[in-house]
């Protein structure tokens, strides 16, 4: 058996070598050529099973189940069961628990649909920095990924069926979810990382319309503050995004991937990220002079601004997608959306706290 194969697009081998449906080895791909045409060719390295054998389950499901991005879904399941909590709202536990798995499924289901588009439209070989090492090292066959997702999928439908009987308004929050999902995330050839809009879409999704659909489902109504926070936090998850995004430009640019980050260009787009930070920060102030006391968020906003304004340094240096800052430059951005999530939390962990203690007195 040939150690490497060259399959073209017009082979109806391609979709079966691509999805790793080649019964006893691995199709692992090492070059691709006039990638997302008709004359589209890969190489695949054929590998023994054997050699997958030291792949532990750790390595091939955590890389998969993205946890440096679960805080996307979870805060803002957190932030509704807290004020819902705080506001002495009555909610069935069965439900907030059925409601919790069902958006917990979708996530999943989505997140794995979208790693097998990126891999059936080769963005995971373009994109590596990015990439879903399981899947493109043929650790977890691409076919499994998608079976799993279609699983997950109907998962949440099943879940969801009593919460829509329990609160029909919910179906409200689930059209918007579907569309937003088909539009940005499950057309089979196109990821939403690959075009303008896209990553609009998953923020809109992850923002107002997790956080609205999520109330409604556990007690069948929802309040203007739900909605603006889900406004806020779409905006943070959008500043996260785009700077995956700017961390893989030179790549995305090269491969002419039309994202907001390569539409601005470089300069523009470094100009972007902090725009976005900052109007996550102003957001954030705007939010919490409406519905919060000073005391319980003016210390994010003074941490958040000194590593702000120690953040300035890395800015101005960096002059180049090549350059030696560049991964200086997303880590110190990174850490100021992590900081921000994470002293939000605590102060409404302190809340949850407070009305905890006062209940049991």
């Amino acid at each position: 058996m040939d150690k490497f194969v060259t399959v073209k697009k017009s082979s109806a081998e391609f979709q079966k070598y691509l999805e790793n449906r080649i019964t006893g080895v691995r199709a692992v791909p090492v070059e691709s050529q006039n990638m997302n045409t008709e004359l589209e060719m890969i190489t695949f390295e054929l590998k023994d099973e054997s050699e997958f054998k030291s792949i532990s389950f750790g390595q091939k499901i955590v890389p998969l189940l993205k946890l440096n991005k679960f805080l996307y879904f979870f805060f803002p399941i957190f932030y509704v069961v807290v004020s819902t909590w705080i506001r002495n709202i009555d909610v069935d536990a069965l439900t907030l628990v059925l409601s919790w798995v069902s958006v917990t499924c979708l996530y999943l289901a989505v997140n794995l649909r979208a790693d097998y588009i990126d891999h059936m439209i080769g963005l995971d070989r373009i994109l590596k920095k990015t990439s879903t090492r399981p899947v493109s090292l043929g650790w977890v066959r691409a076919y499994k990924i998608k079976q799993f997702s279609n699983l997950f999928f109907m998962m949440s439908f099943v879940l969801g069926v009593p919460l829509v009987i329990a609160f029909p308004i919910t179906l409200l929050a689930m059209a918007c979810a579907t569309v937003i999902i088909f539009w940005a995330v499950l057309r089979q050839r196109q990821s939403f990382r690959s075009h303008i809009l896209g990553d609009m879409g998953w923020s809109l999704l992850l923002g107002p319309i997790l956080s609205v659909g999520f109330e409604l489902s556990i007690h069948g109504a929802t309040r203007v503050e739900t909605f603006l926070f889900g406004l806020v936090w779409s905006v943070v998850v959008y500043y996260r995004i785009q700077l995956q995004n700017f961390e893989v430009i030179m790549e995305s640019s090269v491969a002419k991937i039309k994202n907001g980050i390569t539409w601005l260009g470089f300069d523009k787009g470094k100009a972007f990220i902090l725009i976005l930070w900052v109007s996550s920060l102003l957001l954030f102030v705007l939010f919490h002079l409406i519905y919060a006391h000073w005391l319980y968020w003016i210390s994010t906003v003074v941490i958040c601004s000194v590593f702000t304004f120690k953040a300035r340094t890395t800015f101005r240096s960096l002059s180049s997608p090549v350059s030696s800052e560049m991964g200086i430059f997303v880590k110190d951005f990174h850490q100021l959306y992590v900081l921000l999530t994470l002293l939000w939390c605590a102060s409404l962990s302190f809340l949850f706290l407070v009305q905890l203690v006062a209940k049991i007195l």
